[in-house]
């Protein structure tokens, strides 16, 4: 699967996501789906959690959603758009839509979280995380989110 197991108690956080990076282009040059797959969503998840770039989270989650779509790969697709729709809602809040670029084909919050069967996966749990870390800046932290606060009427 990876180094992240390993790792996350010897190295900062940080420091494991080219380590991600690495497994992932190693198993696309394998054949190893699988576990490109998992190590680019760990890449994604570290680079996301540990504060890089929001811009090219949320760039880097909605490419690798359209690839697994492209590829009909479900495994990990709940967790790259759940990763994509919180960089939108951190950058541009919870109601915004971006448009083009493919975004229309990517599952919404509702979908993500209203899915079960097969490939109900890690990625549900991940999703849940985004989701109540979207709520909770909107809730104590709404400028985070570029929303204005609740008024008290």
């Amino acid at each position: 699967m990876g180094p992240l197991p390993i790792y996350c108690y010897s190295e900062p956080l940080q420091s494991i996501a080219e380590s991600h990076l690495l497994g992932y282009k190693s198993g696309q040059r394998n054949g190893d789906v699988s576990s490109s797959t998992i190590n680019y969503q760990f890449y994604l998840l570290i680079i996301y959690f540990t504060g890089q770039s929001l811009a090219a989270s949320k760039d880097k989650s909605r490419e690798f959603a359209l690839q697994l779509l492209q590829r009909k790969q479900q495994f990990m697709l709940n967790g790259a758009c759940a990763m994509y729709h919180s960089a939108v809602a951190f950058m541009k809040g919870l109601d915004f839509k971006e448009e083009g670029l493919g975004v229309e084909k990517l599952p919404s919050w509702i979908e993500i979280k209203s899915r079960s069967g097969l490939h109900v996966d890690l990625s549900i749990v991940v999703s849940s995380a985004m989701f109540s870390l979207c709520v909770y800046c909107i809730c104590f932290h709404p400028s985070l989110l570029h929303r204005s606060p609740p008024t008290n009427t």
